[in-house]
């Protein structure tokens, strides 16, 4: 059962500000995206705008 939107919809989440956060903070991030990402069957990526961080990856996957 898809819980988010319909089934032919992508859906994609981003995590943004990924630059502000230390060491540790970034550790804990990814874990609990990954967690959330496999529990929702949602792609998602942790971000920075302002550094451009994983940003190309997001949008290259988006328009696959």
């Amino acid at each position: 059962m898809q819980k988010y939107g319909d089934k032919d919809i992508k859906i994609m989440i981003l995590g943004n500000k990924f630059d502000m956060l230390d060491e540790e903070e970034k550790k804990q991030a990814h874990l609990d995206l990954e967690e959330f990402s496999k529990k929702n069957n949602i792609q998602g990526f942790l971000v920075s705008a302002k550094t451009g961080e994983n940003v190309g990856q997001a949008f290259e996957l988006l328009t696959k």
